[in-house]
């Protein structure tokens, strides 16, 4: 077993914002890291201006998708997640807003959106 480390990014989505463009977070939404099997997901955090998961894995184990959701305070959590979310960090990012992060079980539908 080794303390690995998987970089992520939360998906962006496109907003206009004059006189430029410029990309936003979602307040809520999905996002998956191929993991060994039973790998142990210690937390999250942002480490030099990047967000990563830390972990305990197997590195010869086999390769398995494992689903995140992200929510900001006072943002609504999708009725179908609920029960099925364990949380594992709460991130305050760029400009102080605050971002709760969970692990989604098998249970729920793949978000579309």
């Amino acid at each position: 077993m080794v303390i690995y480390k998987y970089n992520f990014r939360l998906p962006e989505h496109k907003t206009i914002d004059p006189p430029d463009y410029c990309y936003r977070v979602r307040a809520w939404g999905e996002f998956s890291i191929a993991m060994p099997e039973h790998a142990k997901v210690l937390g999250m955090q942002e480490h030099r201006q990047e967000l990563v998961v830390w972990a305990m894995i197997d590195p010869s184990a086999p390769k398995t998708n494992r689903r995140f959701f992200y929510v900001g305070t006072g943002q609504h959590i999708p009725l179908s997640y609920v029960g099925h979310l364990s949380h594992i960090s709460t991130i305050p990012l760029v400009g102080g807003a605050m971002f709760h992060f969970f692990e989604l079980d098998g249970g729920v539908p793949v978000e579309t959106n």
